[in-house]
């Protein structure tokens, strides 16, 4: 009972209470006995009130939630608008609204044939860059190994003398040596034939004349010598200057021959050829655009293009919705929704069916259309049929607490807006100044102000006031029927 309620009721009520007490009151002294101890409502002849009966109750913890009803707007949970990737003549349709797709099947297809055509020719070039990489490489590689081959035989040639110009060099240079040898030991025997002759030592007698041949011959000998000097000087030049020819050969055999490798290097570089392979597998991807299909499972929603149409990427060919899982999108309050979490339980109504939903989304970002804030909830396997952009009926908290000390609502009352209770002690009923909460049409939250141990009056009484004598309604029941027996009446 609200707090109006009370009130008229009071109002209405005094009437009759005045009337009640005073029968109750004669049929007392009809009776006999004296009157228990009475209420604030009524008094008998000899001034004795009667009690007023009331029940109690002791808080509870429990939960209150506190709904309201929103419109919701249903929306697939998965839905997809399909544009084409590439533009061209529509060549077939498959599907028509309505129908179910599954994902991967082709939805419509586009005249590929100039993309055909590219394709062929860049394959032709492809091959024929490929040949002429391969035989750039191949020859590359028989220049190395001829320049290696070369490299090892001249090596080798030295390695086993087998140089017929070092060889002749060299022999040059004995021969050289030799001469020089010769021409070295004719001249020391013409010096000591001379000196002989010269000293009367000779075994010969020598005249004038013949001292003067044997002047002749050593300085004949003498140049000889000088000559053959001059001719070993010469070999040996020429033998060094063919070893550095054989140095510079070397040399320039391992140029050749790195640079043979750099050849093969470059070749296989050029021979290398996979941006045209990346190129070739861009437009056969590319080739597969020309297939539109269903990129989820779903029914068709919209179709919008037919045979022989010109399609883009412009095109909204498609609407494909996944209907397995539904949403339904509604718009709360920001007070309510400080109440809502991801995860909580709507219920959803229809046509007079219901069904639970899950809320799955809450936006932070007020709609600046509406000044709300849109919630999303997911529905599984609803009852009935749930059809993309029609309303339904959202119940959802919009308060709600939990594990709190909850009492009944017709047990509070209100002065100056301030609210109490009445709590029964020792046969009087206490008023107590409490706090509240939330509430709904049954209990409400009681924040402080009481006990768990507290007896609340939950009995309304026009005779309710603070200090008032009471009794509880078990109470008066044994009460009555003692003083039917004539027990527990004052004499």
């Amino acid at each position: 009972m609200t707090k109006k309620q009370k009130i008229v009721a009071v109002v209405s009520s005094c009437t009759a209470v005045i009337v009640i007490a005073g029968c109750l009151l004669g049929a007392v002294r009809m009776g006999g006995g004296g009157g228990a101890p009475g209420g604030a409502g009524g008094a008998g002849d000899e001034g004795t009130p009667s009690q007023t009966t009331v029940e109690v109750a002791a808080p509870t913890t429990g939960s209150i939630h506190v709904t309201g009803e929103y419109i919701g707007t249903v929306e697939p949970d998965q839905q997809v608008i399909v544009h084409p990737k590439v533009s061209g003549e529509v060549l077939s349709v498959n599907y028509a609204v309505g129908e179910t797709v599954e994902k991967g099947a082709v939805l419509f297809s586009i005249d590929s044939s100039a993309l055909e055509s590219t394709i062929a020719q860049t394959k032709a070039t492809l091959s024929i860059s490929e040949a002429k990489a391969a035989l750039n490489v191949e020859s590359a590689e028989d220049a190395l190994r001829h320049s290696e081959e070369d490299f090892e035989t001249y090596r080798g040639n030295l390695d086993e003398g087998l140089n017929s110009t070092l060889l002749a060099k060299e022999a040059a240079v004995e021969s050289a040596k030799n001469k020089l040898q010769t021409a070295n030991n004719n001249l020391r025997a013409a010096r000591r034939t001379y000196r002989d002759a010269v000293d009367g030592e000779s075994s010969t007698d020598y005249d004038d004349d013949g001292i003067q041949a044997l002047r002749d011959s050593v300085s004949s000998l003498e140049y000889s010598v000088e000559s053959a000097q001059l001719d070993l000087e010469a070999a040996e030049a020429a033998l060094e200057a063919t070893k550095q020819q054989i140095v510079e050969q070397i040399t320039s055999n391992e140029r050749t021959v790195t640079s043979a490798e750099r050849g093969v290097a470059t070749a296989e570089i050029n021979a290398d050829l996979s941006d045209q392979y990346i190129a070739l597998e861009k437009l056969e991807d590319d080739l597969g655009d020309y297939n539109v299909k269903a990129p989820i499972s779903g029914i068709i929603e919209q179709r919008n293009v037919e045979a022989y149409d010109m399609a883009s990427s412009a095109t909204e060919a498609y609407v494909i919705s996944n209907k397995e899982l539904m949403t339904v999108s509604f718009s709360v309050t920001e007070t309510s929704l400080a109440t809502m979490q991801v995860g909580d339980t709507v219920t959803v109504e229809k046509s007079g069916e219901t069904c639970v939903g899950t809320i799955i989304e809450i936006s932070t970002m007020v709609d600046s259309a509406n000044g709300l804030f849109t919630v999303k909830a997911s529905v599984d396997n609803a009852p009935f049929t749930l059809y993309s952009g029609t309303k339904v009926m959202i119940i959802a908290d919009t308060e709600k607490a939990e594990n709190i000390m909850t009492v009944p609502i017709d047990a509070v009352y209100y002065d100056n807006g301030m609210p109490y209770v009445y709590v029964y002690r020792d046969g009087t009923a206490n008023k107590v100044m409490v706090e509240t909460g939330i509430s709904d049409d049954n209990d409400i939250e009681i924040t402080s102000g009481l006990s768990m141990s507290d007896e609340v009056i939950v009995t309304w009484s026009s005779n309710l006031v603070d200090g008032a004598e009471v009794v509880l309604k078990g109470a008066a029941a044994v009460d009555t029927e003692n003083s039917g027996n004539g027990e527990g009446v004052s004499e």
